[in-house]
């Protein structure tokens, strides 16, 4: 069973679903009214009692809508007993909501039910984990980050018009205003020239917020130099990436391994190219989503190394009479990709010592028995041995189950609901001496290829 939630900040709406998309109630029937929760303190315990009364022991997935703002209370509290929560894009929710609902319908309930359906068709969903993992520090770059961008559109802003009124009152544009001589020159400008008392106050008052800004961000950089040195040297010795850029990379990605792969970080920068071809000719164009701050990032690192690195230089020449400008770039962009994780990787491996691990429940893992609190909310956990099948684990036949309800076969179980029992990241948290001796073996293994 699959419930789908729609997040909001004082309400949450939620739709149970089955394997075969038809919304469920206690009696069997089909649901004409949701649930609308309160998003209070008392959030899990009256969702558990709702499920309770609808499932009785059918493993179930909470598909959320991905606004990891209104809803990462709930999907903590979720995890936290024990439960298995996705998150559904917005944009896979949208599609679904028009496959489903009426022409033109939007509501909470039509959202939380697209929701639902979106996580049935789509088993291979970002299941929600406590971001525990995370070193405190790149927390602390997040909110650095984001100030320092807020102060830099600020100041782009105020400079752009500051730059209009000097071209409209004194036929001049000014240098570089980010800068101690762009500023002097201005200064020196605005008070020798002859001009309205009412401009010239306001050209100053600019001038002196834009020092400012000017001010406020060298402090933020200084600041983020000094965390990122020590959590990013690997990264750090790329060819293009200043402090800055490593700071948006490690706020925008956090934990590297939730990428098993670079092509997977690729994707999730928009570095990959996608297929746009029919009739099998095969043509590929540039990806125009992703997180576009990471991308960004890709862009500025891939001039700097196109200007000043041999390696990349030497990559360019040999693919440009094929490719083109255009495609080299996107070339040397996607080949940053492999060395930035390659870097990041190498980097994570020294946070260990930093980091207290307490990683989330996995669903191959046996469940703790519901306190009697949660038990007086109505909330009854079924045992994990109920729920997987006899003989996976070593080989060993293990007994059947004694509840009926759980070991009917006929029942249909959402494939997202299980994981097999090989999955190697539930493997090391039931094993954590395993993962105790250090980083990942396959990341350690990995040659260190020349790189621009």
């Amino acid at each position: 069973m699959t419930v789908g939630i729609d997040p909001h900040k004082r309400v949450h709406v939620a739709v149970a679903v089955d394997a075969d998309g038809r919304r469920q109630t206690a009696d069997g029937r089909r649901q004409t009214k949701p649930l609308t929760v309160k998003n209070d303190a008392n959030l899990i315990g009256v969702l558990l009692k709702w499920i309770h009364t609808i499932a009785d022991g059918i493993p179930v997935t909470w598909a959320i809508q991905d606004g990891r703002g209104f809803a990462c209370r709930l999907a903590d509290g979720l995890l936290l007993t024990g439960h298995e929560v996705v998150w559904v894009p917005t944009r896979l929710m949208s599609a679904h909501r028009k496959l489903h609902a009426a022409t033109g319908s939007k509501s909470d309930p039509v959202d939380a039910a697209a929701v639902a359906h979106a996580a049935i068709a789509t088993p291979g969903l970002d299941r929600h984990r406590i971001d525990d993992r995370i070193d405190d520090r790149v927390r602390e770059l997040r909110v650095l980050v984001a100030s320092r961008a807020d102060l830099g559109r600020r100041r782009t802003m105020v400079i752009n018009q500051i730059k209009a009124y000097t071209h409209l009152w004194l036929d001049h544009t000014p240098g570089d205003l980010t800068r101690r001589p762009g500023m002097t020159s201005l200064t020196a400008l605005v008070d020798t020239t002859d001009m309205s008392a009412h401009v010239r106050r306001m050209l100053t008052e600019m001038i002196t917020e834009i020092g400012e800004l000017n001010k406020h961000v060298r402090g933020l950089e200084a600041t983020i130099h000094e965390l990122v040195t020590p959590l990013a040297p690997a990264l750090l010795k790329i060819t293009g990436i200043s402090h800055v850029s490593a700071a948006v990379l490690l706020a925008e990605i956090g934990d590297i391994t939730r990428f098993t792969s670079s092509a997977k970080l690729a994707r999730y920068t928009g570095a990959a190219p996608i297929p746009v071809y029919s009739s099998d000719k095969e043509h590929y164009r540039l990806h125009r989503g992703g997180n576009r701050r990471l991308n960004s990032v890709l862009s500025t690192t891939s001039i700097v190394q196109q200007r000043s690195h041999p390696g990349a230089q030497a990559l360019l020449a040999r693919h440009e009479p094929i490719k083109g400008a255009r495609g080299v770039r996107r070339i040397l962009k996607r080949h940053l990709i492999d060395v930035i994780h390659r870097a990041m990787a190498k980097d994570r491996a020294s946070w260990q010592h930093h980091v207290t691990h307490t990683p989330a429940r996995c669903l191959t893992q046996k469940r703790q028995r519901p306190t009697a609190s949660v038990l007086s909310q109505g909330h009854r956990l079924v045992p994990l041995e109920q729920r997987r099948a006899p003989g996976r684990r070593s080989g060993l036949q293990q007994p059947a189950p004694e509840n009926p309800r759980v070991a009917n076969p006929g029942r249909s179980v959402h494939p997202a609901a299980t994981i097999a029992p090989t999955n190697q990241r539930c493997n090391d948290r039931l094993n954590p001496s395993s993962t105790a001796a250090g980083p990942s073996p396959t990341l350690a293994a990995k040659p260190a290829s020349p790189s621009p």
